[in-house]
């Protein structure tokens, strides 16, 4: 349990119950993301172990902003994703890749991991990889995936990154999926 110092009007006991990522950046912060709030309350917030901040400038890039997902690149650049897009943030300036100024497939990014130089963004409409210059779009009916809907990443290597999906997980190695079945058994 940690003391908030945020002024109420910003964090409101909605917020708090609908926490929806958590990631620990290099430098130790923890960063916190909802998805559910007002225009009024942020939807991004990081605590540095003795002070908690807010993001007016993330926001201000939507009053609608919900996080869905968090993932830090080995640069320590924070991303985001949410019902906005894909966002990066520096340290200094967020700048947001989303369906109008990018080829991502999608503007609802739902689960997040980066590793060997990628960003991995999972959405409903399938797996976008973002090289740092740009994207390459994966789905079941162009690439096999078993399903569009990726609820999860991560990462085993820099050659195999796993997806959650309600069938199972696909394990990606950069070109292919290959299905695996979560099997329930006598427990």
């Amino acid at each position: 349990s940690y003391s908030v110092s945020i002024p109420p009007t910003t964090i409101h006991n909605t917020n708090l119950a609908q926490v929806s990522a958590f990631v620990i950046d290099n430098n130790n912060n923890k960063w916190i993301g909802f998805n559910y709030g007002n225009a009024n309350s942020f939807q991004l917030i990081k605590y540095n172990g003795t002070q908690w901040d807010t993001f007016p400038a993330f926001n201000a890039l939507s009053p609608t902003n919900k996080v869905y997902a968090l993932a830090v690149d080995a640069a320590n650049n924070l991303w985001i994703g949410s019902n906005r897009g894909l966002t990066k943030y520096n340290g200094t300036t967020f700048t947001t890749y989303n369906t109008t100024n990018s080829t991502i497939k999608s503007d609802t990014i739902i689960s997040l991991a980066c590793n060997g130089g990628n960003v991995y963004a999972g959405s409903y409409k399938g797996l976008s990889v973002y090289n740092g210059t740009s994207f390459t779009n994966y789905n079941h009916a162009a690439n096999g995936m078993k399903s569009d809907t990726v609820y999860c990443i991560t990462s085993e290597s820099a050659s195999v990154t796993w997806l959650g999906n309600k069938y199972g997980m696909d394990r990606f190695n950069g070109s292919t999926f290959t299905f695996s079945s979560a099997v329930a058994g006598n427990v």
